[in-house]
């Protein structure tokens, strides 16, 4: 199944196009701020970065 893009997804991939490479490049990245309430699953935040390409 194929989900829609974010607005975000949509801009990246725009600009890519463009400049390609650049944003998946470093300097190109998407900050956010997380409020975690409850206890935090170190097993499952350690395998969620690592199924982030990027990270790999």
């Amino acid at each position: 199944m194929i989900k829609p893009l974010a607005v975000w997804q949509r801009f990246a991939l725009t600009f890519d196009n463009s400049r390609p490479g650049f944003a998946t490049g470093p300097w190109f990245t998407m900050n956010a701020v997380v409020d975690v309430r409850g206890p935090l699953d170190i097993r499952r935040l350690d395998q969620a970065v690592k199924d982030l390409k990027i990270f790999r």
